[in-house]
């Protein structure tokens, strides 16, 4: 297992967020800590096991951010995300990028 952390500030919806990619082991505490410490207000949130998705939703109902749960493929939907983040790609066109990579 391993931890990594992205982040960048992207513009959506004419505002600026800071957008925190985020992949932490099935620690529901790492996974709580890691949302509550970020200081995105929408976050897009990748798993690779059904615990670490468990967990996910899980915190999702205790945070008032808006977290984007991805059932897509764990590495390549990360580094697709960030790079159309980085290019400051709108919400929707990551939402599309990242549906042929859907795996549920």
């Amino acid at each position: 297992m391993y931890d990594f952390t992205l982040s960048t500030k992207a513009r959506l919806f004419k505002s600026v967020f800071t957008i925190k990619i985020v992949l932490y082991r099935t620690s529901f505490d790492k996974i709580n800590n890691a949302i509550s410490e970020n200081d995105a207000n929408e976050i897009f949130a990748f798993y690779d096991l059904g615990s670490a998705k468990m967990n996910l939703e899980m915190v999702m109902e205790l945070t008032d951010k808006k977290i984007h749960l991805m059932d897509t493929a764990l590495a390549e939907s990360a580094y697709t995300t960030a790079a159309l983040i980085q290019a400051d790609a709108s919400f929707d066109t990551i939402m599309a990028q990242l549906k042929p990579l859907k795996i549920k």
